[in-house]
């Protein structure tokens, strides 16, 4: 499994603990917070798994992060807030995954952008060669953040899974 914008690699932990044999939580490189997924990766290693930080800014190279050997599946948590970062995320995701493999997308609305220009990331990815296979919402009324925040849905949390299509050969 691989984590895209992994921050403290909390669902990476949870995959390495539920029996992942390979596990691998990315972010971009930030001196402080970089030595801290590091930290936290030494220390959430399990036996019989492999567990790592990589550092990887999204649609470069994935050389480092696979090791040339793709991943079954793959995990953005809370990435999509950005349009700007929907291309080289999805480049990045299938890249490193193998044919048929599964990528986990959660997110929620910031209100920094439209609901349409977050959920465009699904037309991208289905442009990409993925399927959206499905997903759910998760309502949640996080001290009223609606009011709090002026954005309609905000305790909201959405997954959706995509699949990578296998490519023409």
């Amino acid at each position: 499994m691989v984590e895209f914008g992994a921050a403290a690699g909390l669902p990476s932990w949870a995959a390495a603990r539920s029996g992942a044999r390979r596990v691998v939580a990315t972010d971009q490189y930030t001196s402080e917070g970089f030595r801290a997924l590091e930290m936290s990766a030494e220390a959430n290693g399990t036996r019989g798994c492999s567990v790592r930080a990589a550092a990887h800014s999204w649609g470069e190279g994935v050389g480092e992060v696979t090791g040339g050997r793709p991943f079954d599946v793959a995990i953005a948590s809370d990435c999509l807030y950005n349009p700007d970062g929907h291309r080289p995320l999805l480049e990045s995701a299938s890249a490193c995954l193998r044919d048929g493999g599964i990528f986990l997308v959660g997110y929620s609305l910031h209100g920094n952008v439209p609901a349409e220009a977050v959920e465009a990331f699904f037309g991208a990815a289905e442009a990409r060669g993925f399927r959206v296979d499905g997903g759910f919402g998760i309502q949640h009324d996080v001290q009223n953040a609606a009011k709090w925040s002026g954005v309609e849905g905000r305790g909201n949390v959405y997954i959706k899974r995509l699949v990578k299509e296998p490519t023409a050969t």
